[in-house]
């Protein structure tokens, strides 16, 4: 690792893609694109959702998405430009707080979705989605305690499995964004505009 390597300085860059914010980021993943078909052969009869159930759950999964955005936001912001050494130094802590403040978002944002009222039809592929936000939070928070260390190694370890977790991240979004498509053709609901956008798979899911 250098002065400047790895997700210490991509950290922005790397959330947009996490976060699914802001269209197909420039982060992308070795996943292969996720046809709709995917999901709906694995997820329950679509034809059931109702409606109002879906637009209530839709509306509330976006507001918890942003939260999390607006969160990220701030936690990236705090610390613009910060410099980061290959070896223990005054950087650390600093980078530290960083993953630990978004290791927290990252919760939270599993504890709102695990709280929604879940159209039964979406319960598959929302409940594997949710646990990929939980896993994602765990990587973060490896990284932050790397970081609390003085071993080098050990953060490039946390840092590596935090970047492969990417890619299953966006494999679940991808599924999630599927699910939902076949939700609102099914009921008749208008897809919401960050499904459309393919911003929760990252662009890999196709159709």
């Amino acid at each position: 690792m250098g002065t400047r390597v790895g997700a210490m300085m991509l950290l922005a860059g790397f959330l947009l893609a996490v976060c699914g914010c802001g269209g197909t980021a420039s982060h992308k993943s070795d996943v292969p694109a996720t046809r709709g078909s995917a999901v709906e052969s694995e997820s329950g009869d679509f034809a059931n959702t109702n409606p109002a159930a879906l637009r209530a759950y839709l509306r509330a999964w976006g507001q918890s998405r942003q939260r999390l955005w607006d969160d990220v936001g701030r936690i990236t912001g705090d610390d613009d430009g910060v410099d980061f050494s290959a070896t223990r130094d005054s950087s650390w802590p600093r980078w530290q707080r960083i993953y630990e403040k978004t290791a927290i978002a990252f919760r939270n944002h599993e504890r709102r979705l695990a709280a929604l009222a879940t159209p039964p039809p979406m319960r598959p592929a929302h409940d594997a989605y949710t646990a990929a936000v939980h896993r994602e939070a765990t990587r973060f928070k490896d990284i932050a305690d790397a970081l609390a260390g003085t071993d080098p190694e050990t953060l490039n370890r946390a840092d590596m499995a935090l970047q492969d977790s990417q890619g299953q991240f966006d494999y679940d979004g991808a599924h999630w964004e599927s699910a939902v498509i076949a939700a609102c053709r099914a009921s008749g609901v208008r897809v919401p505009e960050f499904v459309r956008r393919k911003y929760i798979s990252n662009g890999h899911r196709t159709g």
